[in-house]
């Protein structure tokens, strides 16, 4: 389905227990969404949300240029600013990487990397030490991904 969904588009789905679906969107959307289902929709499942979170600006790396490579693949290649992210680079080389959101707030790119990478934006959620979010990170060195 093409554009904005409304709320008979996801009542109607509701009734169709094949179907499943993932609403993604600000908050109030999400809500507004759910909200007009029939009480008898079971919203757990197969129905999944995500409300969408208010990201904020991280301060930008100063480096031009880093060699970028993954360790089950081998593959490589150099990062340049114009890339974009660890993300955009590695699926540009012909690494298969997860991603959802593609703004730091879902976790589905959540990867280990080893040398120094920095987030664009701050992400929505506590990373452990070596990880980033491949979709909103670039390198500060020379870094490899644990894919």
């Amino acid at each position: 389905m093409a554009g904005r969904s409304a709320e008979a588009d996801l009542a109607a789905a509701a009734a169709d227990r094949r179907t499943e679906a993932y609403l993604c969107g600000r908050d109030g959307f999400v809500k507004e969404m759910c909200g007009g289902l029939p009480e008898e929709a079971d919203v757990d499942e197969p129905f999944f949300s995500q409300a969408w979170c208010r990201l904020r600006s991280a301060r930008r790396p100063r480096r031009d240029r880093s060699r970028c490579g993954s360790n089950r693949s081998g593959a490589g290649t150099t990062w340049t600013a114009e890339d974009g992210s660890l993300l955009e680079i590695g699926r540009s080389a012909g690494v298969g990487l997860p991603s959802s959101c593609r703004a730091g707030a879902c976790g589905t790119c959540r990867q280990r990397v080893a040398g120094e990478a920095a987030h664009l934006i701050e992400p929505a959620m506590p990373l452990a030490a070596g990880r980033v979010l491949l979709c909103c990170a670039v390198p500060v060195s020379d870094v490899t991904v644990d894919a």
